[in-house]
């Protein structure tokens, strides 16, 4: 089944992929996208996991079939719909190595989005814990996706 990803950003500007929808429950969503852009030499697939009422997304990242990493986006407003998944990017991305190394991306992006004034100061807090929850639990949250994808297996 085909579902279309909506990234909506701060600036109004929003971005929409086809998917292949592997796995939907009542509280999360998995889906894949193969890259056919800009993104294709860094990873041509990945999996991507949302959950409604979550202030984080997590793509896990394949090259030619070998893990290159977990993105985890900072998020809110994720809402799915009967084949579709939207969520608003707040600008604040990590990167999670196979080896297990966390790496925080768009730092210099999102200080310059706070200081325009397109951050909110919700939306600043949100950030705020969203990041102490990732730096502190990564391997958890990466473990629950696993299990949902194994869910989708059995099924």
């Amino acid at each position: 089944m085909k579902v279309y990803e909506t990234k909506r950003r701060l600036n109004g500007t929003s971005q929409t992929f086809e998917c292949d929808l592997i796995y939907r429950n009542g509280e999360a969503m998995v889906i894949k996208y193969e890259s056919k852009g800009q993104y294709r030499a860094f990873a041509n697939v990945s999996e991507g996991y949302y959950w409604e009422g979550r202030n984080y997304l997590i793509y896990k990242m394949f090259r030619d079939g070998e893990l290159v990493g977990h993105r985890f986006d900072v998020c809110r407003d994720v809402t799915f719909g009967p084949n579709s998944v939207d969520w608003t990017d707040l600008i604040l991305d990590f990167f999670l190595t196979p080896a297990g190394d966390l790496q925080v991306h768009d730092e210099d992006e999102l200080h310059e989005a706070v200081n325009a004034g397109v951050v909110t100061p919700e939306d600043q807090a949100i950030i705020a814990r969203t990041r102490t929850l990732l730096e502190s639990e990564v391997q958890r949250i990466v473990d629950e996706a696993a299990q949902i994808r194994a869910q989708s297996k059995e099924t």
